[in-house]
C-alpha cells in the first residue's frame, strides 16, 4: 500500500483553494504521513479527530488551518485515503453521511451518501403507489446484482419510476452502480454492460496480494479510475502543485459516462461552453477506443496546429507515454491530413495561398471580367456555396442553395459567376497554387472515387468541431467507414458553418450534448439527462 491515496472527491475541495491554502494542505498531509499514531494524537496542530455519529466509523478529520479541515478514511491497516477538504462545519456534515465499502462484484472501493439515500428512498416509495410502472420492473434482482448493484442501491432502484428519480440518486449512490443502472435505462443489454463496465473493473490491479494488503487497501489499489495512489512525498507535492492536472486521473461522472460509454450507434457530438471539459472527454474517448482492440487506429484532429500540439501533449500524459498506444493515434489538423492524402493519391497539391493573396487574385479577375462584385463577395461565394456544396458543374451551381449569403442574384448572373470561379480554379492550377480548402475538397473526392486507396481509420475524434468547414467535414466522413463509433465530435454549442444544405445536427443541451453529426436529413433525438458541469446529454440518429 502506498503512503497515501487521494480520491477524486478530494479535488473538489483543493480546486477551490488558493496557492497558500494548498501549501498548508500539503503540509498537513505530509505531517500525517510522517507521524506515528502517538505523535498524531499529541500534535495540537493537526488535531486528529474521529467523526462522532458518522455512518462510517473509519472517518477522521485533520486540521489544515483555522478554517479548513481534511476528511480522510483511516482504516486500521495504517493506510490513509484523503477524500475531501472543506470548511470545518461542512467537513463534519459531509463525513457523517458517507459510507465507504467494497463492491462484492467489482471488488473496488465505493462511497455513497447513505444518510440522504435512506431519507429519500421512503419518499419515492410512496410515489410508487400512484405510478403506472416502475422503471426497472422488467429487470429481476439477479440481473441488477450481476451488474454490481448491492442491497442499498437495489432498494433505491425498486422505487424509481423515471429517469428524473434515477438522476436524483446519481450523486448519492456509488458511481459504478449508478453507471450500470444508467446504461440499463439507456437500453443496453445486461451482458454488454457486464462485459464493458463490470468485467473491466474486476481485474485486480498490480501490487501486493490482497492477504498482505488487507481488504480496503486492495480495493483502493483496484480503484485507479477514482483514486490516485501516491508513492512518496515528491509525488504528493507534484500533484498538489498542479491540482487542475487531475483530469489525467479523474473525470467528472458525467464526463466519464460520455467518454467511456461502451458504444454509440453512429456519430456523436459533444457540445458545451468554455471550461465544460470537452477536450478532456475527447482525449479519454481516444483512450477508450484504443482499449477495445489492439489494432484500432484513431485520427485525433482539429483545425489549428496549436490545438494539435495541446492534444498531442495531453494524450501523451493520459496514455502515460505508452509509445505502442501513441503510434496507433494520428494527431494532426484536418488540412494536414488533406495534403497528405492528395500527395499520396495525386501529387503535390500546390502552394497554399494566404487570404490576402486569394483576395488579390479575385480583385484582378473581377477587373478583367468586369464583374459587378467585389473580392469579398467572390471569396465567400466560392468558399460557402461552390466548395461547401461540392458543386462541380454549372447546372449544379445554378440549382445550388444560397441561403444565408445576404444578397440575391438576378436572373442570368449565376452563369457569369460560374465562369469566373472556373477561371479562378484554372489560373490556380496553372500557377501550381491552391486555396486552403481546395486540398480538402480534392482529398475527399479522391477517397470517394478510390475507396480502397489512401488513409483510413477505425474512428475519428474531432476537437473544436465548430471551427470546421463543410469541405473539411466531407473529408472526415470519407476517412472512416460509417458505423458505430465512427465520428466523435466536441465543440462549442454554436457552429460557425451556415452553409445551406449541410448540417452537423445541433445539440439541444445547455451545456453538453451528443448529436448525430454531419447529416443532410433532420435527426431524431433520443435524450437522457446528465449532472454537474454537463447538465444534459443527447444522442442523435438519422
Amino acid at each position: 500500500m502506498p503512503q497515501a491515496a487521494i480520491a477524486n472527491t478530494f479535488w473538489a475541495g483543493v480546486g477551490r483553494l488558493d496557492k497558500p491554502s494548498r501549501a498548508r494542505v500539503h503540509e498537513a498531509m505530509g505531517k500525517l504521513q510522517q507521524s506515528t499514531v502517538h505523535q498524531l494524537h499529541a500534535d495540537k496542530g493537526l488535531h486528529l479527530e474521529s467523526v462522532v455519529g458518522s455512518r462510517d466509523p473509519r472517518m477522521r478529520t485533520i486540521q489544515v488551518d483555522d478554517g479548513q479541515r481534511i476528511v480522510l478514511l483511516a482504516p486500521d491497516d495504517g493506510s490513509d485515503v484523503f477524500v475531501y477538504v472543506v470548511s470545518r462545519d461542512k467537513a463534519y456534515s459531509w463525513a457523517k453521511r458517507r459510507l465507504y465499502s467494497v463492491n462484492p462484484v467489482t471488488r473496488r472501493l465505493e462511497v455513497r451518501d447513505l444518510s440522504t439515500m435512506e431519507q429519500i428512498t421512503p419518499f419515492f416509495a410512496r410515489e410508487v403507489e400512484v405510478a403506472s410502472k416502475l422503471f426497472f420492473a422488467s429487470r429481476p434482482d439477479t440481473v441488477l446484482r450481476y451488474l454490481g448493484v448491492d442491497d442499498v442501491a437495489l432498494r433505491a432502484a425498486r422505487v424509481i419510476t423515471g429517469k428524473a428519480q434515477l438522476e436524483t440518486f446519481g450523486s448519492l449512490m456509488p458511481e459504478g452502480q449508478f453507471e450500470a443502472l444508467w446504461l440499463l435505462a439507456e437500453g443496453f443489454a445486461p451482458d454488454g454492460i457486464f462485459r464493458d463496465l463490470v468485467a473491466a473493473r474486476q481485474a485486480v490491479a498490480a501490487g501486493e496480494p490482497e492477504e498482505r494488503q488487507g481488504e480496503l487497501a486492495a480495493a483502493v489499489s483496484r480503484t485507479r479510475s477514482r483514486i490516485a495512489l501516491v508513492t512518496g512525498p515528491e509525488e504528493l507535492a507534484d500533484i498538489l502543485a498542479k491540482p487542475f492536472d487531475a483530469w489525467r486521473i479523474f473525470l467528472h461522472p458525467t464526463q466519464r459516462r460520455v467518454a467511456y460509454r461502451p458504444a454509440y450507434v453512429g456519430p456523436a457530438r459533444i457540445t458545451g461552453g468554455s471550461g465544460a471539459g470537452k477536450k478532456v472527454v475527447a482525449l479519454h474517448r481516444v483512450r477508450h477506443l484504443l482499449g477495445r482492440s489492439p489494432h484500432t487506429r484513431v485520427l485525433l484532429t482539429t483545425y489549428t496546429s496549436a490545438l494539435t500540439r495541446l492534444l498531442r501533449s495531453g494524450l501523451t500524459l493520459l496514455l502515460d507515454h505508452d509509445q505502442v498506444l501513441l503510434d496507433r493515434v494520428t494527431v494532426t489538423t484536418v488540412d494536414a491530413t488533406a495534403h497528405r492524402i492528395v500527395r499520396e493519391l495525386h501529387g503535390k497539391p500546390g502552394d497554399v495561398l494566404g487570404d490576402k493573396d486569394e483576395r488579390r487574385r479575385w480583385q484582378c479577375l473581377s477587373r478583367r471580367l468586369e464583374l459587378p462584385w467585389g473580392d469579398a463577395f467572390l471569396v465567400q461565394e466560392y468558399r460557402h456555396v461552390l466548395l461547401a456544396q461540392d458543386l462541380r458543374a454549372r447546372e449544379e451551381y445554378e440549382k445550388g442553395l444560397r441561403r444565408g449569403r445576404g444578397s440575391k442574384l438576378a436572373a442570368g448572373q449565376r452563369p457569369r459567376l460560374w465562369q469566373a470561379m472556373t477561371q479562378f480554379k484554372e489560373e490556380l492550377a496553372r500557377d501550381c497554387a491552391c486555396t486552403w480548402l481546395q486540398p480538402c475538397a480534392r482529398a475527399s473526392r479522391l477517397l470517394k472515387d478510390r475507396p480502397s486507396e489512401g488513409s483510413s481509420y477505425d474512428h475519428v475524434v474531432v476537437d473544436e468541431a465548430q471551427g470546421l468547414h463543410p469541405t473539411q467535414w466531407r473529408l472526415l466522413r470519407a476517412l472512416v467507414p460509417e458505423g458505430p463509433d465512427d465520428l466523435f465530435l466536441t465543440g462549442d454549442r454554436t457552429s460557425s458553418s451556415t452553409t445551406p444544405g449541410f448540417r452537423c445536427a445541433p445539440s439541444v443541451s445547455p451545456s453538453l450534448g451528443m448529436a448525430r453529426g454531419c447529416a443532410s436529413t433532420a435527426p431524431r433525438r433520443r435524450s437522457f439527462a446528465g449532472r454537474g458541469r454537463c447538465s444534459a446529454v443527447n444522442s442523435w440518429r438519422t
